[in-house]
């Protein structure tokens, strides 16, 4: 029974379970990314596109993205209606810095850990493949 092959089959199971992990984290990462980014940006992108195109294709549009007109309200009667006019500070957030650009920043440094952790795990697989103590030539 060679207990070295066992073990290193064993470990590599686990390694690469680990970086199934850590890609399938990471690609929901960007993914949050992406909605928060189009939560915030798609309506400037809408106005953009769609001087664009006639009413009729507008409301295609926006019915196959289930978009539907906000009833008109004036701003007056809202204090919270104007997103850059009030921030409340929470766990560290600074004042008057959206939340989503926070959020923004604690996704792209859990994807940089992603990554980190991504690439020790490969160096790992590698490493399983040299030589060890017990296979290594006496100098």
């Amino acid at each position: 029974m060679d207990r070295d092959a066992i073990a290193r089959a064993g470990r590599r199971a686990e390694v690469l379970d680990a970086l199934a992990f850590e890609r399938e984290r990471e690609a929901a990462l960007r993914a949050q990314i992406g909605e928060l980014v189009l939560e915030e940006d798609g309506p400037r992108i809408d106005r953009e596109a769609f001087v664009h195109l006639s009413p009729a294709e507008i409301a295609a549009v926006r019915d196959a993205l289930g978009q539907f007109d906000d009833p008109p309200h004036d701003l007056d009667d809202d204090p919270f209606a104007d997103p850059d006019s009030f921030f409340v500070q929470l766990d560290g957030e600074q004042a008057g810095e959206p939340e989503s650009e926070n959020e923004l920043g604690r996704l792209e440094a859990a994807i940089a850990v992603c990554r980190t952790r991504q690439g020790a795990l490969a160096r790992y697989l590698e490493a399983l493949d040299l030589p060890g103590e017990a296979e290594r030539e006496p100098k």
